[in-house]
């Protein structure tokens, strides 16, 4: 199946949008992970520790995919992850 992940801030001026062939019933996790692997300058960018970066708003057909535990759930085809930084000033 295919998804796409769209990029957005300055910090993922090396990519802006990236579509990956990915095996049925792939989390979003996983999918992730499997972004790092072929694209490994953006894993810093997307992990810390192991874990998802904390300052990241990460949507799935703009939906919070955080704030609806989606990153174990398995995604479908066409759907599109959005990936954007969170800006904190003070």
């Amino acid at each position: 199946m295919n998804v796409s992940f769209d990029f957005k801030g300055s910090i993922f001026n090396q990519k802006e949008k990236i579509t990956l062939e990915l095996p049925e019933q792939t989390t979003l996790l996983k999918a992730l992970q499997q972004v790092c692997k072929q694209y490994p300058h953006i894993s810093n960018l997307l992990f810390k520790d192991d874990a998802i970066r904390a300052d990241l708003l990460i949507m799935v057909d703009q939906k919070d995919a955080k704030r609806l535990h989606l990153f174990d759930v398995p995604l479908k085809p066409n759907q599109v992850v959005t990936i954007l930084p969170l800006a904190h000033g003070g």
